[in-house]
């Protein structure tokens, strides 16, 4: 009796010692770390927590070594550890000890494209509008203008702006051999 294997229950990387092993080095380990590091760092904003400085101090210690612990990594595990440590350098020392090289790294990544520095970016929002409330982002632009092309309209002023917008009429609609294009010219 010969039996045979169904290939679709086999991922197809498995077949592959070469793409198995690219796979394999993506899912690194230190993201799961840095996914732990937040959920702790998410029993500092319990009540509990602080109302007890005793104990808000000693997480806060726990969280830093936590975080100075971990490994460097890829370029957005590296944006995160290095949010966490500002993060908690401000809650322990404040904003008016920010050094000048923290707060030019948290503004370059608030600045940039999530798809390429990761969920870093969003935390470094976050913190960066303590800086400068009020500020709102178009990833749209800021991805496109660094190569990281998405479809989509954002809130962009060129969009909203109707000296910008080019009106185009297309028809007829449906059809089947001739497409008439009208733009108006200005």
């Amino acid at each position: 009796m010969i039996q045979t294997i169904s290939t679709s229950k086999i991922p197809i990387r498995a077949t592959y010692p070469l793409l198995n092993a690219f796979y394999a080095n993506q899912e690194s380990l230190l993201t799961d770390e840095i996914r732990t590091l937040d959920l702790n760092m998410e029993i500092l904003c319990q009540e509990n927590t602080l109302n007890d400085s005793t104990t808000f101090q000693n997480q806060i210690q726990e969280l830093t070594q936590e975080n100075t612990a971990l490994p460097l990594g890829r370029l957005f595990e590296n944006y995160e550890k290095d949010l966490n440590r500002i993060y908690l350098e401000v809650l322990t020392q404040g904003w008016q000890n920010f050094s000048s090289a923290d707060f030019e790294q948290l503004e370059e990544l608030a600045l940039s494209c999530p798809f390429v520095n990761g969920s870093a970016v969003y935390k470094a929002r976050s913190l960066y509008a303590h800086i400068q409330p009020g500020l709102s982002y178009s990833d749209l632009e800021i991805c496109n203008a660094v190569g990281v092309y998405k479809n989509g309209f954002g809130n962009s002023s060129a969009m909203n702006d109707e000296e910008n917008q080019l009106n185009v009429i297309l028809y007829p609609n449906p059809t089947q051999t001739e497409l008439l294009i009208n733009i108006p010219l200005k």
